[in-house]
């Protein structure tokens, strides 16, 4: 998630560096993407409306950057309204 976020790299571009199948990035993204989803709408749904102390959940996946943090938080939110 790294290489494609914070890196800006393409599917292409991740395959490449990494030696992999194009498919294999796409499935790893996906799979990925849907984990923080769960995680962080399990929290919402367990009234931690401020999961996002951030150190903590960044710590966890390891993840150095804020912006896809608060786009996923974002899209979680758009759609528990909608």
């Amino acid at each position: 998630m790294e290489l494609f976020y914070a890196g800006d790299l393409s599917y292409k571009e991740i395959a490449q560096a990494l030696r992999i199948p194009i498919g294999t990035v796409m499935s790893r993204l996906f799979r990925g993407k849907q984990q923080l989803k769960m995680l962080l709408s399990n929290a919402i749904q367990t009234e931690q409306k401020n999961v996002l102390r951030t150190p903590e959940l960044l710590a966890r996946f390891a993840i150095p950057f804020q912006p896809l943090l608060n786009g996923i938080q974002q899209i979680l939110v758009a759609e528990r309204l909608g």
